[in-house]
């Protein structure tokens, strides 16, 4: 867990992170942000998986076929 310090502190402390790391190129700062009413994305379907064939059965074992004949009796 952090220290005990003052949230205005970490503030700057960031904020100078922010503009160190700005000036690197290809670095992009997370946002964490919300976004504003007017920026929000709109949204975009739902990724959906491709459909997989079901899988085949496997074959039925001797002590399976012996149970089916009982059961089915």
């Amino acid at each position: 867990m952090a220290g005990p310090e003052d949230p205005d502190q970490v503030r700057d402390k960031s904020d100078k992170a922010k503009d160190y790391f700005s000036k690197i190129p290809g670095f992009e700062a997370p946002s964490f942000e919300k976004p504003a009413p007017g920026e929000e994305q709109p949204a975009s379907e739902e990724w959906v998986p491709p459909a997989t064939p079901p899988k085949p059965e496997a074959p039925l074992s001797e002590a399976e076929k012996y149970f089916k004949k009982i059961i089915d009796k």
